[in-house]
């Protein structure tokens, strides 16, 4: 029996691995078979048909392999391309647009539960009631439930269920060096837009993760927009620019979890806040 045709017969081709891979399996199922002809004992076929059979299974096991993501984080989550992050996480992006007493301005969010929507408080400002529109013109009206100019954060509340949103990132899994994209509606177009970039460094304070430094491009606009991993987990409430005076470059700040989580779980479970009057 030919090894070769005896692997083909079983599925094995060029279809699926390297031609030289194939001829390398080809010459040790021969080996294999070596003196297996009409005078082998029946022990010595079986024998050499279990090496083949083992070959086969780590031939499986190579296309297995081949076929897994090129790359993967050290949690071995599946990182994406900007692009792809831009498709797959859009529908939990929103451009928050205020207009209380006469004052329109837009800003960015995103989702974090199905009714939950976190945003910079210099975004809504006074504007109690601000509307939530995505790029595929869906639009929502919105309540503050509650804001901190101190944290610069604002958590709102939707009475329709929202059909995408994200995830917080384990913060000790980061590294400086580390791949991150924002996504937002920038000045001046105000246009759905991603953001490659890098994390250059952390913000620290009392040991805890509080913000993060890094070079994406974002803009104004790109304010309250989620800076998220390179698998769509969000790091940071993308809020303000590091001064170029100071750093010789401008690169943004955007703040974690460990800064702003105790503020977001309790605005949760507040009522929203009552609209300001535009009389003076």
């Amino acid at each position: 029996m030919n090894s070769c045709l005896f692997i083909g017969r079983r599925g094995r081709g060029s279809g699926y691995l390297p031609a030289m891979k194939q001829v390398a399996v080809c010459l040790i199922a021969a080996a294999a078979l070596t003196g297996c002809g009409s005078g082998a004992a029946p022990d010595e076929l079986d024998a050499a048909l279990g090496r083949i059979e083992e070959l086969e299974e780590a031939l499986d096991r190579i296309e297995e392999v081949e076929a897994e993501p090129a790359s993967a984080d050290s949690n071995g989550l599946v990182e994406l391309t900007p692009a792809g992050i831009g498709v797959q996480f859009s529908d939990a992006v929103w451009m928050v647009e205020t207009g209380a007493c006469a004052n329109y301005a837009t800003g960015s969010g995103f989702a974090v539960s199905e009714t939950i929507v976190v945003t910079n408080q210099h975004v809504v400002q006074d504007d109690m009631a601000p509307f939530l529109a995505r790029q595929d013109g869906r639009r929502v009206a919105a309540r503050v439930l509650d804001s901190s100019v101190e944290l610069d954060v604002a958590v709102l509340s939707v009475d329709e269920p929202l059909d995408a949103h994200l995830e917080w990132v384990d913060l000790e899994t980061l590294r400086e060096g580390d791949p991150v994209i924002s996504l937002g509606y920038p000045a001046p177009f105000n246009e759905f837009a991603v953001s490659p970039g890098t994390l250059l460094s952390f913000i620290v304070e009392d040991g805890r993760r509080i913000g993060v430094v890094s070079d994406e491009s974002s803009d104004y606009g790109s304010s309250g927009g989620p800076l998220l991993t390179a698998d769509g987990r969000i790091i940071g409430v993308v809020t303000e620019f590091v001064d170029a005076e100071l750093s010789g470059q401008t690169n943004g700040q955007s703040y974690t979890y460990d800064r702003l989580g105790d503020f977001i779980e309790q605005a949760k479970r507040a009522e929203p806040k009552a609209a300001l009057t535009c009389d003076g």
